[in-house]
Parts: C-alpha cells; sequence; structure tokens
C-alpha cells in the first residue's frame, strides 16, 4: 500500500472534532493525496469514514491496531469522480 502523503493524528479528540477536523482537511488535499487518520475515540470509527463518503473520497483501510488506535486510510478523488461535487 502507498505511504500516506498526510497523516492526522486525532487521538484523544472526541466527537464530533474528528469528522470535522478530516472534512476540512479533505477539502484541502489534492488528487490521488493518500491521508492517514488515527482516532481512538470509538464514534469517530464510523463518523469519520461516513465524511469520507459524503464528500466523495474513498476508504482504502480502516484497522485496529494493537494499540487500540484505528489507523483509517482514505485515496483522496478528483472532483469529476465526485459526480462535479
Amino acid at each position: 500500500m502507498k505511504q500516506p502523503d498526510r497523516v492526522f493524528n486525532l487521538q484523544g479528540e472526541a466527537c464530533p472534532y474528528p469528522a470535522m477536523y478530516v472534512s476540512a482537511a479533505l477539502k484541502q488535499a489534492r488528487d490521488g493525496e493518500v491521508v492517514e487518520i488515527l482516532v481512538d475515540h470509538l464514534c469517530a470509527v464510523d463518523g469519520v469514514p461516513a465524511v469520507v463518503a459524503q464528500l466523495g473520497h474513498r476508504v482504502v483501510s480502516n484497522d485496529k491496531l494493537a494499540s487500540g488506535v484505528y489507523r483509517i486510510r482514505v485515496e483522496v478523488r478528483p472532483a469529476s469522480a465526485k459526480g462535479g461535487a
């Protein structure tokens, strides 16, 4: 798997902040970038992928690490792949 272009460590951030931060970051990301998000709050494990999908990007992996941290990797998709959004 491609190494991430950006890593956002959102451990310790409670919902809704991880989803809000990810939303803002993805709007600034370039097409084709892989963004890695680290979260440890269980609602973010569902909330972050939901925001990613709403923005038209793709979750390429969502893994629970041994430390109880979840690593979510996202592929930033071009506007044309998002239906012109």
